[in-house]
């Protein structure tokens, strides 16, 4: 019976315990749905047809925040002029000060080309494991501070490190290289892409693929580069001298002629034509010479093409393609060429195919001030790290005065596959990019095409296929490909297709727009005859002596920007196969604020919570440009200091349509106001006289979700708390069934 009474009583309180959970949670339900609606902390994400709409408004401001307020807020005064900064930088040993004073000669020449040099002599000082990384460490260095583009090493590889990297194509086929170890290949690419640790495993075998990298299985390179590299191979000042001379003769143009319109293509036999080969057809270096001169060269150079070939390969009958012969080729060197291409088989220190060239040639050749800048797409012909015998591509830049301007060779054995129809893998696929980069995308500087090829290989259909394929075997070829064709030479050096003409003026109406003072103005540069030139340079030098350079697009056009107060500049046009051309531009004085082309808009009309709002802008300026725009957004109507800064942006290039997107994060009021800078600091603001009022209010289903969202929250505790006192009185109940006995706990 006592059994039965507790049982009775436990019900009642149960029921009343429930009863009074009910009105506890009722009362959490509305304590809670208040708290949400009061603070608007829950996001409303449905935008119901009848909501109410922002209110919005041009009005006057009364406040206490002057205009100059709001402008010292946010006018910045970004002179261009001001900043120092370096695009090029020459390295030399820092052990031989003899090689400064030479080094300072060179960059105040090419600073008269628009080239900012920086000189680096103390590489050594800076952390690394070896000098090789400790160099590389000073040029990342420098490449965060400036906006470096080129480096030119003043060096031979006993005087400035190169790097010797995990390359073990050589193992792979078994074979073996004419000079230098099967493992380990040189390398200045090291210094060209400074991403990456490039020994992220620590076992000092520099530059692995991620098979060999044992610490993560990821490539220790990444391929692309940032700066464009070439060295020049000098063990002595005097070399050094040399070369300088033999650069700036060169680059201006003070020997002219045909030969600057000259291309040289000399090709060889890879493989014989065999019915007893597996490639029967052979491999014949002279399709793929004969596909650059039909497809790139073309009629832009006058070409001649020195080849021998298998029997199954037939020429096109053209007058210009002759029999291959060392004294054919001999003689076409010292006749003058701007170009030469060599494809086959090559060694340290001459071309095979009919003996064509040798280190024991180059002192005999007479192209005296007519360097050529050579390619040869064939092994190991650009061994310059090792010294004895000297390789053809050191000899062949280091002839005074004779040979060449620049060459791009393999260091090591190079890889070609057969029937490579497509001409797009390793060498063979190099060359062809080479010559694109240079004759269809006008890249004619000698180190932006080799590096600019490399990445587009790297892109290739070919080469992302082999990549990502795990069980391709001959991926250290490709990355052979990539590492051990080396420039030596100027990088920045732009290679003569033709005799030099003349710039049309910047002085003729209507070429130079906006000659205002701190002006942004493009500029078309072209030749006389109204074509653009691609990639040119104009110089602009300011009454003080700075000097600041502005490079075109592939279209010729660029953007210059004037010094801000400078009432004249002076300026020089630099570019492909061009006669620098010297001027002096009047600035003229801007007084002027910008003008307001239509008011500060928004869209969507109505704004929803949590959601993004564009706001754009008309601005023009017609004399030094419009600089900067913003939008100052408070909640006080600017009664006080507290505001936020949002910078417009233009909505393309060269835009008078500036444009900015805000999330409203609380259901309020916002103030809006817009300043806008020109470049010399004059301003225009739309305070106080026009402020843009918006205001956002809660729709009225907004409560009911408010409400859902409440009880969303409630429910799951209120269960919670109703389980917890129902089995807490019940916990003892012993229930009966047929399977025995049952204890809820």
């Amino acid at each position: 019976m006592r059994r039965g009474r507790n049982f009775v009583f436990t019900q009642k309180l149960s029921k009343l315990r429930i009863r009074k959970f009910i009105g506890l949670f009722i009362g959490l339900v509305l304590i809670s749905s208040a708290i949400i609606g009061l603070f608007g902390t829950i996001p409303i994400l449905f935008r119901p047809k009848s909501s109410t709409k922002e209110q919005s408004s041009i009005q006057s401001a009364s406040s206490p925040v002057s205009a100059s307020d709001l402008i010292a807020s946010v006018a910045t005064s970004e002179d261009v002029w001001s900043v120092e900064d370096y695009d090029m930088i020459f390295v030399i040993p820092p052990d031989h000060p003899e090689f400064k004073p030479v080094a300072e000669e060179f960059a105040a020449w090419k600073a008269e080309l628009g080239y900012h040099v920086l000189i680096l002599d103390n590489y050594t000082s800076y952390l690394g494991r070896d000098n090789a990384e400790k160099l590389r460490n000073a040029l990342i260095s420098y490449y965060n501070r400036f906006n470096l583009q080129w480096l030119l090493i003043m060096g031979d590889t006993e005087l400035i490190p190169i790097r010797y990297i995990y390359n073990p194509d050589g193992v792979i086929v078994d074979d073996h290289e004419a000079v230098g170890s099967a493992y380990l290949k040189p390398t200045d690419f090291y210094y060209a892409d400074l991403t990456g640790d490039w020994n992220i495993d620590g076992d000092s075998n520099w530059g692995e693929d991620g098979k060999y990298n044992s610490l993560n299985g990821e490539p220790e390179v990444d391929y692309y580069p940032e700066l464009y590299v070439g060295r020049f191979p000098v063990d002595n000042v005097v070399e050094l001298e040399q070369m300088m001379e033999k650069t700036m003769h060169y680059e201006k143009a003070l020997t002219t002629g045909d030969w600057m319109h000259r291309y040289l293509a000399i090709s060889g036999i890879s493989d014989p034509a065999s019915q007893f080969s597996d490639d029967k057809d052979g491999e014949d270096e002279a399709i793929l010479n004969q596909y650059i001169l039909d497809n790139f060269v073309q009629d832009q150079m006058e070409w001649r093409h020195l080849e021998e070939h298998t029997s199954a390969y037939i020429p096109p009958d053209d007058p210009r393609i002759e029999p291959l012969t060392k004294s054919g080729v001999i003689d076409a060197i010292n006749q003058g060429q701007a170009i030469i291409v060599y494809a086959g088989h090559g060694s340290p220190t001459s071309f095979f195919s009919a003996n064509a060239l040798s280190t024991t040639d180059i002192p005999s050749l007479t192209n005296f001030n007519k360097t050529a800048f050579l390619y040869a797409d064939a092994c190991s012909t650009n061994a310059f790290d090792v010294d004895s015998p000297q390789s053809l591509g050191e000899s062949f830049v280091k002839a005074n005065n004779s040979g060449g301007i620049g060459y791009v060779g393999s260091m090591r054995i190079s890889w070609y596959y057969p029937n490579d129809t497509a001409l797009e893998q390793d060498n063979r696929g190099l060359l062809k990019l080479f010559m694109q980069q240079m004759f269809e995308k006008g890249m004619f500087q000698q180190g932006k095409a080799l590096y600019e090829s490399k990445i587009a290989y790297v892109e290739s259909d070919w080469f992302q296929l082999v990549n990502k394929t795990e069980d391709f075997n001959y991926f250290e070829m490709e990355r052979k490909s990539l590492f051990s064709y080396m420039l030596l030479g100027d990088p920045s050096v732009d290679i003569y297709t033709n005799t030099p003409h003349n710039f049309i003026s910047l002085s003729t109406p209507g070429l130079v727009k906006s000659p205002y003072q701190g002006a942004s103005s493009i500029i078309k540069l072209q030749d006389t005859n109204g074509i653009p030139i691609p990639y040119g340079r104009i110089v602009i030098e300011d009454p003080e002596g700075r000097t600041k350079t502005f490079v075109a697009d592939e279209n010729g056009t660029v953007t210059v920007i004037f010094p801000k107060n400078a009432s004249w500049v002076s300026y020089s046009l630099i570019g492909h196969n061009m006669q620098k051309l010297f001027g002096n531009i009047t600035l003229e004085i801007d007084s002027q604020p910008p003008n307001i082309a239509y008011p500060l808009q928004y869209n969507p009309n109505q704004i929803v919570f949590g959601e993004s709002v564009s706001f754009s802008i008309g601005v023009l300026d017609a004399e030094s440009g419009v600089e900067k725009v913003w939008l100052l957004s408070s909640k006080d109507n600017f009664t006080t200091s507290s505001w936020q800064i949002y910078q417009m942006k233009p909505r393309y290039e060269n835009s008078s349509e500036y444009c900015v997107s805000i999330i409203f994060e609380n259901l309020t009021t916002f103030n809006l106001v817009t300043v806008i800078q020109d470049r010399v600091g004059n301003w225009i603001a739309t305070y106080p006289n026009e402020v843009l009022t918006i205001t956002v209010e809660t729709p009225p289903i907004v409560f009911i979700l408010i409400c859902l969202a409440g009880f969303g929250v409630v429910i799951p505790v209120a269960v919670a708390i109703f389980s917890l006192l129902y089995f807490r009185n019940h916990r003892k109940q012993k229930i009966t069934s047929s399977k025995g006995n049952l204890f809820i706990i």
